[in-house]
């Protein structure tokens, strides 16, 4: 009874041992298995210092990170040991601040660890918060190292991954409960040259996003404020920045501002500066760098796109190259199909201080997308699709025929009838982020689309037509795939099994079934039958005996685990085969790992193109959807659209809209809320309106809604009004100068920042641009405010010819404007009503009442006062207060008039000079 039956059972049921030959290729192939983002080769497992070397303390985990930590001084390494991630320490200290965890001495490291399921959730937080972080991972588990003949050996680890802020891939291998960012972050490069006689500077632009594989390029010459490449940076989504060292200290200055304003997390920016050490002056060299390390390699990485590159792009593009070589993300850079130039003909000029100003895709408080324009619009059911939706909207069409391709396409999806816009949402809304990880496209079907007769959009039928195509052309990559096994992440299940990975799982049926076999003879040798396999906390083929039996057991059987009523064993054969079992299953993880990777290669260069038109047309066709669900609402319409016979550069636009809302509050207050305006600039209306009213009147709110509105029209919207039209050439570019605020890092006042505002669009502004500007010069003194105000808005309408939308507490300057210009300048105001019931009528109201009552309509005329002060009763200042700046008001505006033409006139002829006068001298 004492005996193992073992070795009988073993006589007729051994299994074959995993030859040292399957040993050794399993073992190299978990050497071979890296994610998306592994960096390149990994490297090898770090050398065992020498006895000289070697700190007697050190326990052998901390030689291993001390070894590591070397060779990467600047990364925060995450070591794997065993279900866990150790940090040890400064990087233990550095982690605990910022995953709130906590930080113990260790034996001569302080050291925190984190459960390695979640390992890429608290990865996004370190990244989030500047941090360059490094996976260590074991290569090798205890089932490969039992038979490595390494048992008191450490396990052998090595550095596989690395992320940062702007190279972070969400995995396809691990899931993660961290909902992806909105917006994948850019990597940018910025290449500046030495400033010319003119102060010019020219500027090579990179940015790549390894997520998505897009990539935007540019060279542009800058003044020294870097105004053009502050627009370029707002309107990406930055995650990481890469400076050469021989930036210049302006756009350094620059990009300090920027990582001063993105807010911070751990004391740390949210955005990542990297400085290179690596010198690419030269363009042959760089020329050179990019060639030697992917060109060729694909089909889309021709040697003529480089050629065609501006060399300052260029030399950026090496940088960037260099950097990512040690992610392995190099890659990102050679499809040139790919690369999208950001100066072009076909979009409307949005710069950044109006993208932010008309809360277009952030708002100004926190800089999130809540209660911007984007968000009120945005009915996408994937992620690609807002991400499209976004650029339309960051970068309207100029380009007359594209517009109209896309008008017609929404116009045609919100007017048809059925259950065609439904069906086709409803299939968006299960598709993953593909633009992301395009792998996943195989766990959903992608069913086809009966296109209803009345949709004749050559858009929608080309992005159908796209979808069909990609489903034929993935017919044979589908079939090598389990979808069901796709969809529960089952890699191991997930392809067709290899020849090596069968024979395996044939190993692992014959060992299941020789621990049946051995169940039942240890059910008879004990001659209890109620013996059986438990598997308890991760521990398979435990023999459970009731304590009670009282039941002998062999001495050879050893104890595992144990309750008060069982004990639990395994016998040295159960032993012996449950090693063979985990061997041979994670070999065949292992193997299936490096399957799937190989998969994933082929994928991307085989089939790489019907992909990434197929995300592409699918990412338009959810934009378009989305803007026909906008279209339904209540009270939008499609605004009409028209051109002149003949167009040239000197012609402004007509703007004509009845009925306007403001499309971000029209939904925020509800249309029984909100009080509509109408609005006319360009031919036969004048091309300037100066707007006066009271504080708190309407006036901000009502030219924001014009400029939003003419961004949707020109993104191929419907707009909220009751009629819409725009009439001759297209709007180039839109201009805002809104609110006040100040830069103290940049050492810019509010009023600083206000004229190198005012700079930059009276550089920018065209006849075909729209201007904003709300009360231009309150930054500084009474008189020297009205001058500027009076000579901008004179150099504006006189020598620009541009639409201008002009709103001031000045009512002097608005009639002088109007008398000056009386077909190119209409005075409008916004309606209140006195307390005392009489209606506001433009006239002076004299001393009495200042309770007023907002009417919010815009009126031909102009506003003599503000009636600031009940907005200072409203806002509950004493009532003596406010009595005493009555007085104070009256006799002030008895003693003193506007200013006099002198001052006006040095203002003209100094706005004049701007033509000619690089803005930073302004």
């Amino acid at each position: 009874m004492g005996s193992d039956p073992s070795p009988t059972v073993s006589r007729h049921f051994r299994t074959k041992s995993p030859s040292s030959t399957d040993r050794t290729a399993a073992k190299r192939s978990r050497h071979e298995v890296s994610l998306e983002t592994a960096p390149g080769p990994a490297p090898a497992t770090p050398p065992e210092p020498s006895a000289a070397k070697r700190n007697p303390a050190f326990t052998p985990l901390e030689e291993q990170y001390e070894t590591l930590k070397a060779q990467n001084p600047t990364t925060l390494l995450a070591l794997e040991v065993g279900y866990k991630y150790r940090f040890f320490g400064p990087d233990a200290e550095a982690a605990a601040e910022v995953l709130s965890i906590q930080c113990s001495p260790g034996h001569n490291l302080s050291t925190a660890s984190v459960p390695g399921h979640r390992i890429h959730v608290h990865i996004r937080r370190l990244v989030d918060a500047g941090y360059r972080v490094g996976l260590v991972r074991q290569t090798e588990t205890a089932a490969l190292k039992a038979v490595s003949g390494r048992r008191r050996a450490p396990f052998g680890r090595a550095l596989s991954e690395v992320y940062t802020r702007g190279t972070l891939i969400e995995s396809l291998l691990v899931s993660t409960d961290t909902a992806p960012e909105p917006e994948p972050p850019y990597l940018v490069c910025l290449v500046d040259s030495t400033p010319t006689r003119t102060g010019r500077t020219e500027i090579g632009f990179l940015a790549v996003c390894v997520s998505t594989g897009s990539v935007v390029y540019d060279n542009f010459a800058d003044n020294a404020a870097r105004t053009a490449l502050q627009t370029r940076l707002g309107h990406l989504s930055i995650g990481e920045i890469v400076l050469p060292r021989t930036t210049s200290v302006p756009t350094q200055r620059t990009v300090d501002g920027l990582l001063r304003s993105c807010g911070s997390r751990a004391g740390r920016s949210m955005i990542r500066c990297e400085r290179l050490t690596t010198d690419f002056t030269d363009y042959t060299a760089a020329l050179a760098f990019i060639t030697a390390h992917g060109v060729g390699r694909t089909a889309t990485a021709s040697p003529t796109f480089l050629f065609r590159l501006p060399p300052a792009t260029l030399r950026a593009m090496a940088y960037l190259v260099a950097y990512l070589i040690d992610f392995g993300l190099q890659g990102s850079l050679y499809r040139f199909d790919r690369f999208v130039a950001y100066q072009s003909e076909f979009y409307m000029a949005l710069d950044a201080e109006t993208l932010r100003q008309l809360e277009v895709v952030a708002n100004q408080s926190d800089g999130t997308t809540a209660g911007t324009l984007l968000v009120r619009i945005d009915h996408t059911r994937t992620p690609m699709g807002r991400r499209c939706l976004r650029h339309w909207l960051q970068r309207p069409l100029v380009h007359r025929a594209r517009l109209e391709e896309r008008r017609i396409a929404v116009h045609q999806l919100s007017e048809c009838t059925g259950s065609f816009l439904d069906d086709l949402r409803a299939i968006l809304v299960n598709c993953p982020d593909l633009d992301r990880g395009l792998a996943r496209i195989f766990s959903a079907q992608i069913p086809a689309i009966v296109l209803p007769s009345n949709i004749t959009s050559p858009q929608i039928q080309e992005a159908l037509a796209s979808v069909r195509r990609a489903r034929d052309s993935l017919q044979e990559p589908l079939s090598t795939v389990d979808l069901s096994a796709a969809a529960r992440d089952d890699l191991d299940h997930m392809l067709r099994e290899s020849p090596q990975i069968a024979q395996w799982r044939q190993n692992i049926r014959s060992l299941e079934a020789d621990l049946r076999v051995h169940l039942d003879a240890v059910r008879l040798s004990l001659k209890y039958p109620e013996v059986h396999y438990a598997h308890v906390n991760g521990t398979r083929y435990q023999l459970e005996i009731p304590k009670e039996t009282g039941l002998p057991v062999p001495l050879t059987w050893v104890k595992v685990s144990g309750t008060r009523q069982v004990d639990r064993y395994h016998s040295p054969y159960i032993a012996e085969r449950l090693a063979e079992l985990n061997w041979l299953e994670e070999s065949i993880t292992g193997e299936a790992r490096v399957d799937y990777v190989g998969y994933l290669r082929t994928l991307g260069g085989d089939y790489y193109e019907v992909l990434q038109g197929f995300v592409r047309q699918l990412a338009n066709l959810d934009a378009l959807a989305a803007l026909a669900v906008a279209g339904r609402q209540p009270g939008y319409v499609r605004a009409e659209l028209s051109a002149t016979d003949a167009e040239d550069a000197t012609m402004s636009p007509t703007l004509e809209f009845s009925g306007l809302h403001h499309p971000i509050l029209y939904q925020a207050l509800g249309s029984g809320s909100y009080v509509a305006n109408s609005l006319a600039l360009g031919k036969p209306n004048p091309r300037a309106v100066v707007l006066t009213g009271p504080n708190m009147g309407g006036k901000s709110c009502l030219i924001k809604a014009v400029a939003l509105l003419c961004i949707l029209v020109q993104a191929g919207s419907h707009v909220p009004c009751t009629a819409a039209r725009m009439a001759g050439p297209l709007l180039d570019a839109i201009f805002t100068r809104i609110g006040a605020r100040d830069d103290p890092g940049a050492g810019e006042s509010t009023f600083a920042l206000e004229m190198r505002e005012t700079s930059t669009l009276l550089h920018g502004a065209t006849p075909r641009s729209l201007v904003l500007l709300d009360e231009l010069g309150r930054g500084t003194g009474t008189w020297d405010g009205r001058a500027i105000a009076r000579a901008v808005l004179d150099h504006l309408v006189d020598e620009v010819g541009c639409l201008c939308l002009f709103v001031t507490h000045d009512a002097d300057l608005a009639r002088a404007a109007r008398r000056r210009y009386p077909a190119a300048v209409g005075n409008v105001y916004m309606d209140y009503r006195l307390v005392d019931g009489s209606e506001g009528s433009g006239e002076p109201a004299g001393t009495g009442p200042t309770e007023v009552v907002f009417l919010y309509r815009a009126v031909p005329g102009v506003c003599e006062r503000s009636y600031g002060l009940g907005v200072a009763r409203m806002a509950l200042l004493p009532l003596e207060l406010i009595e005493r700046a009555r007085t104070i008001a009256q006799n002030h505006r008895a003693a003193v008039g506007g200013p006099g033409p002198p001052v006006v006139a040095e203002f003209r002829c100094l706005l004049r000079s701007c033509e000619t006068v690089d803005d930073t001298n302004i």
